[in-house]
């Protein structure tokens, strides 16, 4: 059976490494879509929860126009340069917990359906 698996990560995040090293010992193919320095999500569509935990982003990251499905969760989450979640949807819960923003962060009419956490951020 063929699984249509893609993990994004980044080299910093413990939790990606060893998600893929789980994979990779269970013997499940992915795609690994590795990000080293930016997020570029525009128009991205997250179908279930996600989870971004420990990523440092140092270039521009851009996840506009994206649909999350789920909850989203930035947790302790550098970014270093301009975010932009302009015309987002968080449909589920959104949780940007000790989040870093270095430099200015836009959420120009994201729109928020379920609860949104901004707890401890770091600006």
């Amino acid at each position: 059976m063929s699984k249509n698996v893609k993990v994004y990560g980044t080299p910093t995040c413990p939790y990606c490494v060893r998600a893929k090293q789980y994979l990779k010992d269970n013997n499940v193919a992915f795609e690994d879509a590795e990000f080293k320095k930016s997020a570029i999500f525009h128009d991205a569509e997250f179908e279930r929860d996600a989870l971004f935990q420990s990523a440092k982003f140092f270039e521009t990251s851009d996840f506009a126009n994206s649909l999350f499905h789920g909850n989203a969760k930035f947790i302790n989450v550098l970014f270093e340069k301009s975010v932009d979640f302009g015309n987002a949807t968080f449909a589920g819960d959104a949780s940007f917990y000790m989040a870093q923003f270095k430099s200015p962060a836009e959420f120009i009419s994201a729109n928020f359906r379920g609860n949104a956490d901004f707890h401890g951020l770091l600006l």
